[in-house]
């Protein structure tokens, strides 16, 4: 691992002024943590749309190059590896024959061609980004997860190879989102993170012992939030606001590229998550799209799993 990115024995965690100690006005939203705040020792270089699709295909996803962009095949659906790619009108088509369905997201001059849209969660102001952007519950959590846990960059897998396979099961057991895995199917899984440079995952520790991790990768201008792992203690000590906020800080300082982030798609079937999220600044985005289903397909898959169809094409 190397250096320390927020700490409960760093500066971050103390002298917090404003609203959080009592303080009201607005002027006075500034945080002396946030001043004394130390650049993380770590970079994220941006990967281009090409070489994150070399890393799926490295890793298994059935890639395909079509028309000078490359699409990721999933059960014999295509879209784009980057979801912010914004196509142009002649890039966009059946990338294969054999397919049953494709969306990809096209750029503003073609949203004529547009029939649907990409629904997901949007932050893109990263510009100045700080706790003062934040409403008060999310700073007030932000300062219990410095309190209680380090968070730190981790460089190498061997923390994940140790301790991450036990974590990976209690949030499923808590979540039951994801697949269960067994240990070594869980460590070739987790290695791939480390094998590049556009992936990042900070951890957090409570009293030295893993509870939490998160996994963010920058496509060009996008950083993409990809997951965040914690057992039941890290879940208590706020560990998904205290690692977002390190992430988010870290990029807004360090990675100018970066206009933007993603946090997954819509799932209007979970409303609290989009409070959760809207909490952070990030909106729903209905970014236009082009979709082609085989002809028969799309009623059934709009009966049967009408919030599939809807991420699939924004209606429904």
């Amino acid at each position: 691992m190397t250096e320390e990115v927020l700490s409960s024995k760093s500066p971050l965690s103390s002298k917090v002024r404003g609203p959080l100690s009592g303080e009201s006005t607005a002027s006075q939203i500034e945080y002396d943590w946030e001043h004394d705040y130390v650049i993380p020792n770590f970079q994220v270089f941006p990967a281009s749309e090409e070489e994150y699709a070399a890393w799926l295909d490295r890793h298994g996803w059935k890639i395909k190059e079509f028309r000078e962009r490359f699409w990721k095949k999933n059960h014999g659906f295509y879209e784009p590896v980057h979801w912010m790619a914004r196509l142009h009108g002649d890039e966009v088509g059946k990338p294969c024959r054999c397919c049953w369905g494709y969306r990809a997201t096209v750029e503003e001059n073609n949203a004529h061609l547009a029939n649907g849209s990409l629904p997901l969660h949007l932050f893109d102001e990263m510009k100045g980004f700080g706790a003062h952007r934040l409403c008060k519950t999310r700073r007030w959590d932000i300062r219990k997860c410095l309190k209680l846990m380090e968070i730190v960059h981790i460089d190498n897998p061997e923390f994940l190879l140790k301790e991450g396979v036990d974590l990976f099961r209690a949030n499923y057991n808590r979540t039951r989102y994801g697949l269960l895995m067994s240990r070594n199917l869980y460590n070739k899984y987790i290695k791939r993170y480390f094998d590049n440079n556009f992936f990042c995952v900070l951890g957090g520790f409570i009293d030295g012992k893993l509870s939490a991790y998160m996994i963010t990768f920058i496509i060009e201008s996008t950083a993409y939030l990809d997951s965040i792992i914690m057992n039941e203690s890290g879940r208590l000590a706020q560990a998904c606001t205290g690692l977002q906020f390190a992430m988010m800080k870290h990029l807004g300082r360090n990675n100018p590229e970066v206009v933007q982030v993603v946090d997954g798609m819509h799932a209007r079937e979970k409303p609290h998550l989009d409070r959760y999220k809207e909490k952070w600044g990030f909106r729903v985005a209905h970014i236009p799209s082009r979709y082609w289903f085989l002809p028969g397909t799309a009623a059934p898959l709009k009966f049967f799993w009408p919030d599939k169809f809807y991420r699939l094409t924004g209606q429904g």
